[in-house]
């Protein structure tokens, strides 16, 4: 079954890089790259590795909440490998996975980690909701139903209040009482650990208001990434337009239908630009160079394994 998921991911990403290759211009791509330069190239990796780094001082912070005595710079190169694991698993989620297992064999507690790591990738969610909420309430190049409006907010409002009831007294009843109920169960009893340990995140606002930042500042410096080099390739697009789309590149990448979201993350950036009035070929192209600075300013996580050090962090 899983050979099988996995041959139709990369199907999927085969099939989609195909269409959107074979529809490259070379004449086109050639004098936008002309045009643009290497400067912004170099700028826009600069800026991605920033955004590396800010993602991971906000998991690394969202981790001292479980006292675990964990030092930055410690923590920092399980992040980066986890981050280069996200281009090539089949879903974003595999660099989770890889960064967790990566600290694991360094003593820091499962629980901890993976507690960490949820609470991370909600925060990053919930931001992306909202910044791309924000983007269709001020976007005028993008002629999105009202309808459709409706159902974002719907959906925005709806999470918002599931969200609030698990972090409100009952979830935190029915947390407790499922953990005593299932105590004695291995599995269960782990997962309701995790939760509890989730849901005493609550306390820690100042700790959620500072990766909230966090999180917004690292989608700024992405959308900053994308704008300077669609202007330098003479794409004619506000920056309320990208605002829209990255949020929904983002979200459409992290569906597991392909190969670290290539394809997906691509076809979903043309398509939106091109819907907001820009040339096919100028939006190809900015795929494909957005590809290249997403792949340069990740490679260096391969290096982890190489220079890492295997030693025990202390937990208190």
């Amino acid at each position: 079954m899983k050979i099988a998921l996995l041959i139709l991911k990369l199907t999927i990403t085969a099939s989609l890089c195909i269409w959107l290759f074979t529809r490259v211009d070379l004449q086109a791509l050639q004098e936008g790259l002309a045009r643009l330069g290497a400067i912004p190239i170099v700028l826009g990796v600069m800026l991605h590795v920033a955004v590396v780094i800010l993602s991971a001082l906000r998991w690394w912070i969202l981790l001292q909440h479980t006292h675990a005595a964990i030092p930055f710079f410690r923590a920092f190169p399980s992040y980066y490998l986890g981050v280069f694991f996200n281009n090539f698993l089949p879903t974003g989620f595999g660099g989770d996975t890889v960064r967790i297992l990566h600290m694991r064999i360094h003593g820091v507690s499962m629980k901890s980690l993976v507690s960490a790591s949820v609470v991370d990738r909600s925060i990053g969610f919930a931001t992306i909701f909202i910044v791309g909420l924000l983007g269709v309430v001020i976007t005028d190049e993008l002629r999105i139903p009202n309808h459709s409006k409706i159902i974002l907010f719907g959906l925005f409002l709806g999470c918002l209040s599931a969200a609030g009831w698990l972090l409100s007294r009952r979830g935190g009843r029915l947390i407790e009482s499922l953990g005593k109920k299932y105590r004695h169960t291995r599995v269960r009893s782990w997962i309701l650990d995790v939760l509890r340990t989730c849901y005493s995140y609550r306390a820690e606002k100042t700790r959620i208001l500072l990766a909230l930042a966090i999180t917004t500042t690292g989608y700024a410096l992405v959308i900053l990434t994308y704008y300077l080099l669609g202007r330098g390739l003479g794409l004619d697009i506000s920056v309320t337009t990208y605002i829209v789309t990255i949020p929904a590149i983002f979200l459409a990448a992290s569906l597991p239908i392909s190969i670290g979201g290539l394809g997906i993350r691509e076809g979903t950036l043309v398509a939106m630009l091109v819907a907001a009035g820009a040339d096919f070929h100028l939006a190809i192209t900015l795929s494909l160079l957005y590809l290249i600075v997403l792949w340069l300013s990740t490679l260096p996580g391969a290096l982890v394994p190489l220079l890492s050090r295997t030693g025990k962090i202390t937990v208190s």
